[in-house]
């Protein structure tokens, strides 16, 4: 059996893949774009992907749209 799995989450995204051999997922690495592949923090998430990594550093009036109250 093979397979692939994409986890789409809301902080933080991984691919993973079936392995044969072993019979079970295996996440997938992605070092351009992983979290620090060094680290021994288990909140550090090695093979994590960030969902959300950039923000407008000067939002124009359209980028902040979402944050006006709703009109009545």
């Amino acid at each position: 059996m093979t397979g692939w799995a994409l986890d789409l989450g809301t902080t933080n995204s991984a691919v993973a893949r079936w392995d044969e051999p072993l019979e079970k997922p295996r996440l997938v690495a992605l070092p351009a774009i992983c979290r620090k592949q060094e680290s021994t923090d288990p909140l550090e998430g090695a093979h994590m992907v960030p969902s959300a990594d950039d923000f407008l550093a000067k939002p124009g009036p359209l980028d902040r749209l979402g944050s006006w109250p709703p009109s009545r």
